[in-house]
């Protein structure tokens, strides 16, 4: 059995004529994978009408019709369709995108005419290896969900609510505790695919649009407990996206979970939007990923991605950013030129630091008092 080269990145969507030409500044570290795999932003169409659903929702957003020719251009053969923008023009536009993704060999997962065809997993098999990607979103308009009658993405729903702060009275200002946790149903459905996908596959991929894309930096509750209850399920990596910036980079168990990988290849500005992404290239044998790489990127004035080396100044600063965003996620980011190596810091696969954890409080000092006042307002998880 033997070995099949892979790329990961994160949101895509390409409007121009000359469609390769987004990504011609980094062809060299995506072409040759034998797999590559990034999500699709809003669906390849020609500008249909768009959902009145979407009003009041955000930018409705689509790739031109020959967005293909960049995808392929560049190495990407598997895309994930299931984000807040998968119906952004209708079940025509969804229809339309499926239509040129199965013209140009490109697989998809993430959103069909049903739940049934939404939830479906794609088989991939190279080298003797069997790989299968799910996708789904937690992040969309009510009405973009799949349903058992109508065409839509694949989701988990999240539950959200909020705890008092206890300091608010001695401190007015201070912020309510966000508590997120996904919903029962949703996430056993989603476990079980995975499971199910185990059993057929050597390794399982779960590409996920989650967490919150207004230019915060943060990670929120429900994408750490349910990133890592995917890896218990059996995945191998979870690959997220939505927040259109870098976010951390999670080891659990020695297995990665990318909580974002910004804009790649984007053609749209927006004050939300920042321009470092990152290519991730690793290599899955039967026993999981190895030699996991990323390569870091910053979009130029015309949305392209371009290399950034780890031994410039702005490699130094990109990793200053990435140790930053991915503190407490058991993740060692060592320049190699060219790329960061990404390892474990602890085998164990447990997070060096948690905020939510009273034992790493514990070893930070808070005293026992303090531990409870936070245990009381809800803001713990252990």
């Amino acid at each position: 059995m033997g070995e099949v080269s892979m790329v990961f990145a994160g949101d895509v969507a390409v409007c121009r004529e000359d469609a390769p030409s987004i990504f011609r500044h980094v062809k060299e570290f995506t072409a040759g994978a034998d797999i590559g795999h990034c999500n699709l932003e809003g669906q390849i169409c020609a500008g249909l009408e768009k959902n009145p659903a979407k009003t009041g929702q955000g930018l409705a957003l689509r790739s031109y019709p020959n967005a293909t020719e960049a995808l392929l251009s560049a190495g990407f053969n598997n895309v994930s369709l299931a984000n807040n923008h998968t119906m952004d023009f209708g079940a025509g536009g969804l229809r339309e995108s499926i239509a040129a993704l199965k013209a140009a060999g490109i697989s998809y997962c993430g959103a069909g005419e049903n739940t049934t065809e939404a939830n479906l997993p794609v088989f991939v098999e190279k080298n003797g290896l069997t790989m299968a990607f799910i996708s789904l979103t937690s992040v969309f308009p009510p009405a973009y969900a799949a349903s058992a009658t109508t065409p839509g993405a694949a989701v988990c729903r999240i539950n959200t609510h909020y705890v008092p702060n206890p300091r608010t009275f001695t401190n007015p200002g201070c912020p309510m505790y966000v508590r997120t946790s996904g919903d029962p149903v949703d996430v056993e459905a989603l476990m079980a695919n995975i499971r199910s996908c185990k059993e057929k596959a050597d390794l399982v991929f779960v590409a996920w649009h989650w967490g919150v894309s207004e230019r915060l930096g943060i990670i929120t509750e429900y994408q750490r407990t349910l990133g890592q209850a995917a890896i218990d399920a059996g995945a191998d990596a979870v690959i997220g996206n939505h927040a259109h910036m870098m976010l951390g980079v999670e080891f659990y168990k020695d297995k990665p979970i990318f909580h974002a990988l910004g804009n790649f290849g984007f053609d749209k500005k927006h004050p939300y939007f920042l321009d470092e992404s990152a290519v991730v290239q690793c290599v899955a044998t039967k026993d999981g990923l190895k030699d996991i790489r990323l390569v870091p990127t910053m979009n130029n004035a015309a949305n392209e991605p371009m290399p950034i080396r780890t031994d410039s100044r702005e490699g130094m600063k990109y990793q200053w950013m990435m140790e930053k965003l991915s503190d407490g996620l058991n993740t060692v980011f060592t320049p190699e030129g060219a790329h960061f190596r990404l390892t474990p810091a602890s085998s164990s696969g447990q997070v060096v630091f948690d905020s939510k954890d009273a034992g790493s409080l514990e070893k930070l000092g808070y005293s026992a008092e303090q531990i409870e006042e936070l245990r009381a307002a809800g803001a713990l998880t252990s």
